[in-house]
């Protein structure tokens, strides 16, 4: 039990150390209009681990949005919509 436990926090301050990482290269990179080698270079590393961290996010991000309902799923010409209103006399 011992071992199961150790890996939990482990994993637990890996990720609590991903998201401070996460939230800090964000705050880097607004000042500098997302520019990665500016944000680089004021985090004092290269711009690739900066780079690839944020390909990261995107992806991420995409997957979520990915996996949420879409509001334009069934098209213009769907029984709610403005052009259908306009058809029937509305």
């Amino acid at each position: 039990m011992k071992s199961a436990r150790e890996l939990r926090n482990v994993i637990k301050r890996t990720t609590v150390l991903a998201n401070v990482e996460e939230a800090h290269i964000k705050l880097t990179l607004r000042p500098v209009r997302n520019n990665i080698g500016k944000a680089g270079a004021l985090l004092g590393v290269s711009p690739r681990p900066v780079g690839k961290r944020t390909a990261f996010q995107k992806m991420k991000s995409a997957q979520t949005r990915a996996d949420q309902p879409r509001l334009t799923e069934f098209g213009a010409t769907g029984a709610g919509s403005a052009a259908a209103a306009k058809g029937a006399g509305a």
